[in-house]
């Protein structure tokens, strides 16, 4: 008894029975009616747990047969699901392994006391980690090379190098998704306009991220950036395409294509290609963060436990600059669509911001170091094209325009040089060992490219106006359609708008100067380039540079939101207008998708080749139809380059547009063209008629005689097999 009376005092104070039994210390008493309450609370319980048992079994099994009998999917639909689970999985496994990888290579790590970056003040952590990833990519991309070159191309491999990477990485991996993570930050802080602008961000990138994940259809793609992975595997190593031209164009973003079907297939790299252009989006939210973050804070002292950058956040526009920036890129046409094309202009474009913020490093902390690896990013960018090498140009010479203000000594600047160098050479190497030529195919004829087909190739047949090319900014943002002729590149309506201002109320600062002179420079050769060789005036050739415009435009924007007049606010004003551009760009993505509709072939509601036939018309049926040709056949296909869906073992796609006219000029003839077609083993030709007569129709080289010479072939032969008024198959045998 006394035992129950220590347990009440301790235990029990605080309970209403307690406190009525012990009222007249009835310890007997109240130890039976404790009793006899127990066993029925239990009782209770125990009928109620039953009672819940038999509900959940009943709930789950009427939830069961229900769906037994009404099947909301089917195995290929579950099986499709699994297969766009797995491609976002692997996709998001290599980026890990990238910036763990980055992180190692560095050699930054976070200061456990401070949480600060022990090598450099000015980098938040957020942008750091974009930085990281960028160079585990580019880094990545030579290993590929590297192992394509020693024929090991397997399934096993790929598999080995990713799970290997991050076991051998793993804590650099788990401390860069918390560096990541820091951009979190920009939904904490942000207000209700902020968020709305996240909001629309990732519906945007979500439904690239379903056009990604449905079969490629963009005609780059088909022709070389998936077509010479596709090869490459077929032999298990990286070999020389004598077909493809286009092989002489440094790989980079190919050789983590090619990574990316061995880990699982096609579709995997278009995702790739979307995380590219998600950290590119990042990585520009961070500079500008970092920019804005020290223009605000010019002289003011950090309070205890709140960084410059901490106070700066405070005031708001510093991260909602970023979103603005963010929202600039995504809302032109051309960025947009590149999430989901399997190109590698955004690779560009994220190697082209990553020398960007090098470059600023160096001059914020005076850090030689940080001059290489500016350098290494020039390499990287150059590497994925050719066009990105406008980039290094002005890197460089602010580097050395720099040298001793940034406290960059004769030997950093050097090893910069020296690892851009060594970084493409790669590409040039092998070019000439498969060539002759380090530029393949361009600017030096080879035994493949002759003299006469590469100046028919470069003639300009409508360069770039001087009206237009002065006021590139403004015309190629009103006249600059996404794959059409000129620009060729939709910019959106924002960039220039918040570019410009950006650009002038910066221009005395190191970043002004930087962006302002790449994008000079830009404009220089897009005018003067153009006059000589058509596609320079291609604005998507530059998209190493798009990134700086975008710092441009977040700055802009800062600038006009600061001013004000008792009549009207100028910020509320610009808001109003980036909302509407986002509301038109998010009914274009909306109505695109409804023609198509790229969600069934996702969830498996289409088959492949339904979707494919339906996104690019009667291309698909005339390609595919060459599958079911007898085996010995060989194909030549004419004014048609796409070859992804083309049994390519056995066809040879005409990748510059220009075989029928290097065939005349060589053979004169159609009697003798067609007996070189004879002699060369084809038994078939593919006629993308509709695609002729558009050429026919435009100004080209090929002479009136040429074109008689095409009817008088086709004459020549039997009847074709036609698919729709597009294309014509044609048997050459005897």
């Amino acid at each position: 008894m006394e035992k129950i009376k220590e347990f009440s005092r301790h235990n029990l104070v605080d309970c209403p029975l307690t406190l009525h039994c012990f009222s007249d210390y009835n310890y007997e008493g109240w130890f039976s009616k404790y009793k006899s309450h127990l066993f029925y609370s239990e009782t209770i319980m125990k009928k109620s747990s039953t009672i819940i048992l038999l509900a959940s079994a009943w709930i789950l099994g009427m939830l069961c047969l229900y769906y037994w009998g009404h099947k909301p999917f089917d195995l290929d639909q579950v099986l499709a699901l699994c297969r766009v689970a797995l491609d976002l999985v692997i996709v998001t496994l290599v980026i890990i392994l990238a910036g763990g990888t980055g992180k190692r290579l560095m050699g930054l790590r976070r200061d456990k006391q401070s949480g600060s970056m022990q090598q450099t003040a000015s980098l938040w952590s957020g942008e750091q980690a974009v930085l990281q990833a960028v160079a585990g990519l580019g880094v990545m991309s030579l290993l590929w090379l590297l192992l394509g070159v020693l024929g090991l191309y397997y399934r096993i491999t790929a598999w080995i190098v990713l799970l290997s990477g991050l076991a051998l990485f793993r804590k650099d991996c788990l401390a860069w998704l918390k560096d990541i993570s820091s951009f979190k930050i920009y939904w904490q802080k942000g207000r209700k306009f902020d968020r709305v602008l996240i909001i629309s961000l990732f519906f945007l990138l979500i439904l690239q991220v379903i056009w990604a994940a449905a079969p490629p259809i963009k005609y780059d793609a088909l022709t070389y950036h998936l077509q010479l992975p596709r090869q490459y595997l077929a032999e298990h190593r990286f070999v020389f395409v004598a077909d493809n031209p286009y092989w002489g164009h440094p790989q980079l973003g190919e050789m983590l294509f090619t990574w990316m079907m061995l880990l699982h297939r096609t579709e995997t790299c278009a995702l790739m290609g979307a995380g590219w252009g998600f950290l590119t989006l990042l990585g520009v939210m961070g500079t500008i963060r970092r920019v804005l973050s020290s223009r605000s804070c010019e002289g003011c002292q950090s309070q205890t436990g709140r960084t410059i950058q901490e106070q700066a956040d405070q005031q708001g526009t510093v991260l909602r600059a970023g979103l603005i920036a963010a929202v600039a890129l995504i809302c032109g046409a051309t960025f947009r669509s590149l999430l989901s094309w399997a190109y590698v202009d955004l690779f560009s474009a994220l190697m082209g911001w990553a020398a960007l913020a090098a470059l600023l490093t160096v001059f914020e902390e005076n850090a030689g170091k940080w001059s290489i690896w500016a350098g290494i990013f020039c390499g990287f960018a150059i590497g994925t094209k050719w066009t990105a090498g406008i980039a290094a140009i002005v890197v460089f010479l602010f580097l050395f325009g720099a040298r001793k203000k940034a406290g960059i000594s004769w030997r950093n600047l050097f090893i910069a040089a020296g690892m851009t160098v060594i970084v493409v050479t790669p590409w040039l190497v092998k070019n000439i060992i498969a060539t002759g030529s380090p530029v393949y195919p361009y600017f030096f004829a080879t035994p493949l490219i002759s003299e006469q087909r590469l100046q028919a190739a470069n003639i300009p047949e409508s360069p770039v106006g001087l009206a237009d090319g002065l006021l590139f900014p403004v015309t190629s943002t009103i006249f600059g359609w996404d794959s059409a002729a000129g620009f060729g590149t939709d910019l959106g309506p924002l960039l220039a708008m918040l570019a410009i201002p950006g650009l002038w109320l910066y221009r005395r600062r190191p970043a002004g100067r930087v962006i302002l002179t790449g994008l000079v420079l830009c404009w220089a050769v897009i005018l003067i380039g153009s006059q000589y060789f058509n596609y320079l005036q291609q604005t998507r050739l530059y998209f190493v540079l798009l990134p700086w415009a975008g710092v441009a435009a977040g700055l802009g924007w800062e600038y006009l939101a600061g001013l004000k007049s008792k009549v009207l606010r100028i910020e509320m004003l610009i808001s109003t207008f980036i909302l509407l551009a986002l509301a038109f760009v998010s009914f274009q993505e909306l109505a695109r998708m409804v023609e198509i509709n790229p969600l069934q072939a996702v969830v498996g509601l289409d088959s492949q080749d339904e979707y494919v036939a339906r996104a690019v018309g009667w291309y698909f049926p005339a390609v595919n139809s060459l599958k079911e040709l007898p085996e010995g056949s060989k194909v030549l296909m004419l004014w048609e380059a796409r070859g992804y869906y083309a049994p390519f073992k056995n066809t040879t796609f005409d990748l510059w547009i220009d075989r029928w006219r290097n065939d005349y000029w060589t053979y004169g003839s159609a009697e003798n063209i067609l007996n070189s077609w004879r002699l060369q083993g084809y038994t078939h030709v593919l006629f993308y008629k509709s695609g002729a007569e558009m050429i026919r129709e435009s100004e080209n080289v090929l002479e009136t005689e040429g074109w008689n010479e095409l009817d008088r072939l086709t004459g020549l032969l039997p009847e074709p097999r036609l698919f729709g008024d597009a294309y014509e198959l044609y048997s050459l045998i005897q």
